[in-house]
Formats: C-alpha cells, structure tokens, sequence
C-alpha cells in the first residue's frame, strides 16, 4: 500500500447508525484536527459509513465537499473489514482510528502524533 508523503495523518471515523451523535463526534473530529492544523500538520479525514440508517448518512454525506474530508458509503457489516477498507484509502503516514459514537481529548492525535515522531514503536493507544 503507498502512502503518499505529503500526508502525515489519516483520521479515520467509522459510523453505523449514529444519527444525531455523528453530530457530536463531527465536532471532536474539529478539535482533533485544529492542533494539527496549526503546527502545519498535513492530515486528511476519512468517515466510513458502514450500513448507516438514513439519518447518519445524510450527515455524514454533507461533508464530502469539505475540505480534508473523504466520505465512503460500503456494506461491510464487520468493523475490521471496514477499518482495512479505510487504511487502504488512506493516504497518511501515520493512520487514527475512532468510532462514530467516540468522543476523546482534543490533544489525543496530537500527542500521539508527537510521540510516535520521537519512538521508534509502531503503534500508539
């Protein structure tokens, strides 16, 4: 699988049938990505909506125009099936994984961005 150097963070959220709580979780996206934003961080989002219900797809499907966000729409049924469709997607050095009805610390990517620069372990939890 290449990855393509230019970016170094692949964000990647998988949904179900979240409904309103993508809301939520679509703004915690926002803070985790804002610190990579301003150190200048090159990063890309990828929402996965594995058989959503109506409501969770058509939110989700709004952000497909925006800017650093890639939406996918598949029928997997099985979350690692849809994780390893994502990171063959992907196109980030270091990939982040969350679910759609997750929320964490706006510094949580960040950190764990930093730490895996400093380490030479290939994964961070």
């Amino acid at each position: 699988m290449t990855k393509y150097p230019e970016v170094e963070v692949s964000l990647i959220a998988t949904f179900h049938s979240e409904g309103n709580i993508a809301h939520k979780t679509l703004q915690n996206i926002q803070q985790l990505v804002a610190p990579l934003k301003k150190e200048g961080i090159a990063y890309e989002v990828i929402l996965h909506a594995d058989n959503p219900d109506a409501a969770t797809w058509e939110y989700l499907s709004s952000y497909n125009d925006k800017e650093h966000f890639r939406v996918f729409r598949n029928s997997f049924g099985n979350p690692s099936d849809s994780r390893n469709f994502c990171a063959q997607q992907s196109k980030g050095r270091f990939l982040v994984f969350i679910d759609g009805d997750d929320l964490y610390s706006p510094q949580w990517v960040i950190d764990g961005y930093h730490l895996l620069r400093k380490s030479s372990a290939p994964i961070v939890y």
